[in-house]
């Protein structure tokens, strides 16, 4: 996850949840998951980036 995350834009990743929540099959899930990424790599102290720290 963390070379796609390094090696795909900002904006490609930005436009692409964008899309996905315009989708009705999949808009549901999508926001659930950009909740919880944002739980673990919203901020400096959160889960995921300690993890990707160690890493």
């Amino acid at each position: 996850m963390l070379r796609i995350v390094m090696t795909t834009p900002a904006r490609q990743v930005a436009d692409l949840f964008a899309e996905l929540r315009k989708d009705t099959r999949v808009s549901d899930i999508t926001a659930q998951r950009l909740e919880k990424l944002y739980t673990l790599f919203g901020t400096a102290a959160t889960p995921g980036v300690d993890m990707t720290v160690r890493a």
